[in-house]
């Protein structure tokens, strides 16, 4: 087994990040001008963890199928070619979410064996390529939203190179999509600023939200959607100050309740339709936030479903 190797703190461009820059670097290039194989989990979603995690975080979200197969990519992030098969040993091992949860103040818990299976943690990287894939199968239909769910998973061992330091163990989050997540357009709506109680008279950014960019509903728990893209008026720039805008999907109702983490004073405005219509898969939102100071509003905002998210 080789050693694993301790790397200096690098910056993680969430988008552009390849490890092989960062090692390659690192190692440098041994006696024949060569650099050495960094073996190393691949990026296949942006990852999702800050960049000073010890460990990286990957949300994946899963239709509610009864089965899918999903591939971990595995490779080599080096310019040398090997002169044989790599054989790369995985394991599955939990305590890395607990020392996620540690650093990152989050709750991960082990999926539940029931709901996936891994026919083998052997990973062969085949002579003259630069990646091999773990494969999983899922039962996303067994998946509940009572606890958020993780693997976590690292690279035991390499018949050659060296395990990377950065991405040599992951965390694997795994989402079931509600019946609210997808991509919606925006059909119609209105955003209004103020300052000391007045409308912002020619404000750039007050006016119809109507053919604004789409917006993403991402799952958070079974009722729960996370609404992001939100744009001004003319969908220039993105609105600021509400962070991790979310609505809460009342089942039996399919009224909707307004709030982010971000803004604490959004709510819902009182008297205003605030409702999903599961005919039209529409959403009607009224909500406001900073009430008391310089009051932000958006009204009879109406998205619709368009497609479903990647």
């Amino acid at each position: 087994m080789k050693k694993i190797i301790n790397y200096i703190s690098v910056l993680l461009l969430p988008f552009m990040f390849t490890s092989c820059l960062k090692d390659d670097a690192i190692i440098g290039p041994d006696a024949a001008g060569n650099v050495e194989n960094i073996i190393e989990f691949k990026n296949f979603v942006a990852p999702s963890s800050g960049t000073s995690s010890k460990y990286p975080l990957y949300i994946q979200a899963f239709d509610m199928v009864p089965t899918t197969d999903f591939a971990i990519p595995v490779q080599i992030a080096g310019v040398y070619n090997p002169k044989a098969d790599i054989k790369v040993t995985l394991e599955l091992d939990n305590s890395i979410l607990t020392a996620y949860n540690a650093q990152n103040g989050s709750k991960y818990q082990p999926l539940q064996t029931a709901n996936y299976t891994v026919s083998t943690y052997e990973v062969t990287i085949p002579k003259g390529q630069k990646i091999g894939n773990l494969n999983i199968k899922f039962f996303p239909e067994k998946f509940d939203f009572k606890e958020s769910y993780a693997l976590g998973l690292k690279i035991k061992s390499v018949s050659e190179g060296t395990i990377s330091g950065n991405f040599g163990a992951i965390v694997l989050g795994v989402v079931p999509k509600n019946l609210y997540d997808g991509v919606y357009t925006v059909e119609k709506g209105l955003v209004q600023r103020y300052t000391g109680g007045a409308l912002n008279i020619g404000d750039a950014l007050n006016g119809s939200l109507a053919g604004n960019p789409k917006v993403t509903l991402k799952s958070i728990d079974g009722n729960t959607v996370e609404i992001t893209n939100m744009k001004w008026a003319g969908g220039a720039s993105g609105i600021a100050g509400i962070d991790n805008l979310r609505a809460t999907i009342n089942p039996a109702t399919n009224e909707v309740t307004m709030f982010a983490l971000g803004a604490p004073t959004l709510r819902n405005i009182a008297g205003k339709v605030n409702k999903y219509d599961p005919a039209t898969k529409t959403f009607t939102l009224n909500f406001d936030w900073a009430q008391t100071t310089n009051k932000r509003e958006i009204l009879d905002l109406q998205i619709k479903f368009d497609s479903p998210r990647p």
